[in-house]
């Protein structure tokens, strides 16, 4: 179990590392090494957090130390550092684009309707029919379909 949680290890840092793209442009050795120091101590730290909770919380009446929960904390802490990025990756990348769209949109001013079609609805002002029935609460009546 502790060779495939190295080798898992080993492959993470290469992977983490190989985001980079090139090693060959000024600058990229140091983006390289900050990416690779990362990696270990985010696995470093998650791997403690979780042999300390096993230890201290969950079996606290046992007295040792389990090696198995260190490494499934390490892989957990490596597991979130990558969805993590991605996450924040992904929602800058849908605000930007909702952004421009939003831009673009009130630039030409179809980011709204009018206000006339908005009091009548937009059932009746694109479909000219009801969608939804109504009840007026002074004469008790249904209005719509």
């Amino acid at each position: 179990m502790i060779l495939g949680a190295f080798i898992f290890l080993f492959g993470m840092i290469a992977f983490n590392a190989g985001s980079q793209g090139s090693i060959s442009q000024p600058g990229d050795g140091f983006v390289i090494a900050k990416v690779a120091i990362n990696t270990l101590i985010c696995a470093m730290t998650s791997a403690a957090t979780a042999l300390i909770y096993q230890r201290f919380i969950v079996d606290r009446l046992k007295k040792n130390w389990n090696y198995t929960s260190g490494i499934n904390g390490s892989f957990v802490g490596m597991g979130l550092l990558i969805n993590a990025g991605g996450g924040i990756v992904i929602m800058l990348w849908s605000f930007s684009i909702i952004l421009i769209l939003y831009i673009v949109l009130r630039y030409f001013g179809l980011h709204r309707v009018t206000p006339s079609d908005e009091e009548i609805g937009l059932d009746m002002a694109l479909h000219n029919q009801k969608a939804y029935r109504h009840c007026d609460s002074k004469r008790e009546k249904s209005t719509g379909y």
